[in-house]
């Protein structure tokens, strides 16, 4: 008799057991299922979209010098990243891969370690002696109608 109430007990732990082990294990999975993201009284998500960047997989530089320009950051533009030259010339910009976008609350672009590189109205000023312009330590490369940003400085 002692024996089967023994075992009665095993098996009522088992049984305990195994819906714990269930539990726990829905538990994780729907824990797991994302973060939600905020959203407004009228149900829209409240997490503001970034801008898409022009990217160079390349690493291309044609050549340093160039011009004087100004970032012009519009997110809602076509291009939302442009570069004006002082005679009134716009030029594309080619980021390196792992650079991007703000938001429209936030228009500037960030390098791969998350740092600012550029903002609306941010001049680059072209060194004197033809050497590469440094963008926060990114040098620019000049070609025709484009400026190339590069992942590093180009000394």
């Amino acid at each position: 008799m002692e024996t089967f109430a023994r075992s009665e007990y095993i098996a009522s732990n088992t049984r305990r057991l195994g819906s714990l082990a269930m539990l726990f294990g829905i538990g994780v999975v729907l824990s797991g299922c994302g973060v939600q993201e905020p959203l407004s009284s009228d149900g829209r998500s409240t997490v503001e979209p970034r801008f898409l960047l022009l990217v160079d997989r390349d690493g291309f530089c044609p050549a340093g010098g160039g011009a004087d320009v100004t970032f012009r950051i519009d997110p809602a533009a076509p291009e939302p990243v442009s570069a004006v030259r002082d005679d009134g010339r716009i030029m594309h910009v080619r980021w390196p891969v792992g650079f991007y976008g703000g938001t429209a609350l936030d228009p500037v672009v960030l390098d791969a370690a998350g740092q600012i590189v550029a903002r609306d109205g941010e001049r680059l000023i072209r060194p004197p002696n033809g050497a590469f312009s440094d963008l926060h330590g990114h040098s620019a490369c000049f070609g025709g109608d484009t400026l190339w940003i590069q992942d590093q400085k180009i000394e």
